[in-house]
C-alpha cells in the first residue's frame, strides 16, 4: 500500500509540473471562457473550474436552471475502484448546505474519523483519486447541477 501511496504522489507531482506549462483555460479552445460568475451552474460555470476554485452543494434553484441537451445522458460516470469515495464527497457535500471546499481538497471529505474503520477497497480508493479525478469530478457535478462553483 505504501509503494502504491508512493506511486501516485510522485505522479501527482509530476503532473502538476506539466498542467502548469500548458495554456490557461482562458485560452482553451474546446471550453468557451467566461469572465463573470453569474452562473455557477452548468457548462459555463463548469469550464471555469480549476483545482482552486470553491465548490458547495446547489439550490434546488440552481439545479432546476440546468438546461440538459436533447439525446444526452444525465450522470456520473466513474470507475469502479474510486466509486465509494466519489459518492463518499457527494454524499458530504449534499448533508451540509453551508460547506464550501476547493476541488484539491475534496479529498478529505472521503476521510472518516477512524482511518482504521476503513476497509481495503475504500483505501485503495482514496488513493487512486488524483488531482485530475477531482477536478473532472467538480466540472461534472457543476456541468450538472449537483455542485455549485463559487467565488472565493
Amino acid at each position: 500500500e505504501q509503494q502504491l501511496r508512493t506511486k501516485y504522489c510522485a505522479h501527482n507531482a509530476l503532473s502538476r509540473d506539466h498542467r502548469q506549462k500548458l495554456p490557461s483555460i482562458q485560452q482553451s479552445k474546446k471550453r468557451k471562457y467566461s469572465e463573470g460568475w453569474e452562473e455557477c451552474v452548468g457548462y459555463n460555470a463548469a469550464s471555469r473550474l480549476t483545482l482552486g476554485s470553491m465548490v458547495r452543494v446547489s439550490t434546488p434553484a440552481e439545479r432546476s436552471s440546468v438546461k440538459v441537451l436533447e439525446g444526452r445522458l444525465r450522470g456520473l460516470t466513474v470507475r469502479e475502484e474510486t466509486m465509494s469515495v466519489i459518492m463518499k464527497i457527494l454524499s458530504k457535500l449534499k448533508s451540509d448546505p453551508n460547506l464550501r471546499v476547493a476541488v484539491r481538497d475534496l479529498r478529505g471529505l472521503a476521510h472518516t474519523d477512524d482511518d482504521e474503520m476503513q476497509n481495503q477497497a475504500e483505501r485503495t480508493g482514496l488513493l487512486m483519486v488524483c488531482d485530475f479525478t477531482l477536478l473532472s469530478f467538480a466540472r461534472c457535478c457543476v456541468e450538472l447541477g449537483a455542485v455549485a462553483g463559487v467565488q472565493k
